[in-house]
């Protein structure tokens, strides 16, 4: 199977979140003038949340416990070297079913102080 390859990007001058499939991600990274305007190259980890929504490096992800009083977990999508791979912090490992897109640290860096 063929995993889809996407990035996203924080334009800098304009505020906002940018989206880049395959045909437009070479045009960006290797032109300086354009790449200047954006911040943090986010690759899409080819995972989805229980919502359907596309889960990026850079996303805030809360997941938690059914039934359980314990509060949500927040965290970070990182991508770790060591272990080669996508992490969601140290939390333990959930389905992605139970895993919600709520935010990112460009657009909701708040999240993260709670």
């Amino acid at each position: 199977m063929e995993r889809e390859i996407k990035f996203r990007a924080w334009n800098k001058t304009q505020n906002r979140m940018v989206t880049f499939g395959d045909s437009r991600v070479h045009g960006v990274v290797t032109n300086q003038f354009l790449f200047s305007h954006y911040k943090n190259l986010m690759q899409y980890i080819g995972n989805k949340d229980k919502n359907g929504v596309e889960i990026y490096e850079g996303d805030i992800l809360k997941a938690s416990y059914s039934g359980s009083s314990q509060p949500p977990y927040l965290s970070v999508v990182k991508w770790d070297e060591t272990e080669c791979a996508f992490t969601f912090g140290n939390a333990p490992m959930w389905t992605w079913e139970d895993i919600e897109v709520v935010g990112n640290v460009h657009e909701n860096p708040n999240l993260l102080n709670n």
